[in-house]
This record gives C-alpha cells, structure tokens and sequence, in this order.
C-alpha cells in the first residue's frame, strides 16, 4: 500500500512541475510578444520620424531659394559694389559676351574660349577707363537645390575670374557676384531648355 502511495506522490510532484514550465513559457512567450510589439511600435514612430524628416528637407530648400532671393538685396546694402543702375548694366552687358556652361560644370568647353578672349580684351579696355569689372554667375533650377546652384554659379564666376587675372587683368579690378538661380534668362523647362541660364555675364562699371 506504501508503495503505491509513493508513486502517486511522485505522479503529483511531477505534473505539478510540468505545469509550472508549462506556465514559464507561457509566460516568456507574452514577454517576447510585448517586446515585439514594442519594437514594431518604435519603427513605426522612426519612419515616422523619417518622413518628418524628409519634410524638413523640402522645407529646408524653401527656405533655401527665399534667403538666396534676397542675398543680392543684402548685398546691396552692405556693399557698394552692387549700387549701380540697371540701365547702365544692361547696357555694359551688351558690350561683352554671355559665356555660356555645361550643366553641372564651372569650366568652359573650347566652344566658348573665344568669348571669353573677347570678354579679357574689353575688360582692359573699360578698367583703362577707370571701370571696374563685374563677373556675374549664374545656375538654372532644373536640378540642385537653391543651395546648390548659388555655389555653383559661384564657381562659375570666380572660373572666369581667374581667367581673367591669367590674362593680366589686376586683381584689384575684377569683382564677382553669384545669382544661383534667381536670374534666370528661360524659366522652368528641362536642363536642355534651360542651357541659356548656365552662364556668366560680365559688365563694367564706375569705380566708386
């Protein structure tokens, strides 16, 4: 009777400990399920995040284009340079040559090197006049942001700017302004259709 007694007991100990493993995995497995639902819930709130982010980055060449808009204004005000009339520009302007860029490059192609020995030769001219010299970049807007082409158009002028010194044009008489792209010469189109906007124009003016 003992005997049978004892396995019995030893049967109780025994599912009793299965049900307490059984409830330990059970256990883990709601753990596990809570931590996955955590983790989806924090890559929902990141590419939440990241769209935000992308957002920002519109925003953020909104705001580019605005403040390039008004840099030349800025210019204006704090620098002389820029104080001349525009009929007077446009009229210089005519006088030299447009050089015009490839897209995306601020070195000229052979294609346009003989404007550019037109444009050295009238510059002496005008700043043995007592003229100072502007070389004026610009960019079209078909690719890049505000940004991007105000440095572009930057590079551009100050490309030609060095051509210009190679040539024995005194430092002391070139100035040079980026417009980026807020100049345009053919608005919206293609990069094809806006090729006559990769340019820079030089012009002279009073020396102030």
């Amino acid at each position: 009777m003992k005997k049978y007694i004892h396995i019995f007991l030893c049967l109780m100990i025994l599912t009793t400990g299965c049900a307490k493993k059984k409830n330990n995995t059970t256990s883990k497995n709601l753990n596990s399920s809570k931590k996955s639902q955590t983790k989806n819930s924090k890559k929902s709130s990141f590419d939440e995040n990241l769209e935000a982010f992308a957002l920002d980055d519109d925003a953020l060449h909104n705001f580019a284009h605005d403040k390039n808009n008004t840099k030349p204004n800025n210019d204006t005000k704090e620098n002389n340079m820029f104080a001349w009339q525009n009929a007077t520009v446009d009229q210089s302007k005519q006088d030299f040559k447009t050089i015009y860029f490839e897209f995306d490059k601020y070195k000229i192609t052979k294609e346009q090197q003989s404007a550019l020995e037109a444009d050295i030769e009238h510059a002496k001219k005008m700043i043995a006049l007592g003229k100072i010299i502007v070389i004026e970049g610009h960019a079209c807007d078909s690719a890049g942001s505000a940004v991007y082409n105000m440095t572009l158009s930057e590079k551009r002028a100050k490309f030609i700017a060095t051509q210009f010194m190679d040539a024995g044009v005194d430092k002391a008489s070139i100035k040079i302004a980026a417009r980026g792209q807020e100049m345009p010469v053919h608005k919206g189109g293609n990069k094809h259709q806006q090729a006559v906007n990769r340019r820079v124009e030089v012009f002279a003016i009073d020396n102030k």
